[in-house]
């Protein structure tokens, strides 16, 4: 899991530009947006703060206050972080998936009646 698909993530939630998320803006809808963000990767990627600082361009204190703050909030943060879960692990499956039936399309192993096998590749 990247941080560069969280990030998608986020920006698609919110309908916001990644740009705008790791901005220092100050804008409500962005700030919330942002605050997701780094609780996600504090949380499922579990990055330290000073790293989440490091490549948000934003103070690991400032970093630390948001995850803590959209961690206090009500449920709505709640089932705001439950559905980008689900969207995660919805996209894992279907990129394991799909690199399974890869390696089937790629190549077939055929047992030989001798007891011995061979793989053949398409």
């Amino acid at each position: 899991m990247t941080e560069d698909y969280l990030l998608m993530l986020v920006a698609k939630k919110y309908k916001l530009t990644k740009q705008e998320i790791l901005s220092k803006t100050r804008r409500a809808d962005v700030v919330r947006a942002r605050s997701l963000y780094w609780h996600l990767l504090r949380h499922v990627a579990d990055w330290s703060y000073p790293r989440i600082g490091r490549i948000t361009g934003h103070d690991h204190t400032t970093v630390s206050y948001g995850v803590a703050k959209f961690d206090a909030e009500s449920p709505t943060s709640k089932q705001e972080y439950k559905k980008i879960h689900l969207d995660m692990v919805k996209y894992i499956h279907e990129r394991l998936m799909a690199k399974r039936d890869k390696k089937k399309a790629a190549k077939t192993v055929i047992l030989k009646p001798d007891g011995t096998w061979e793989e053949k590749g398409e």
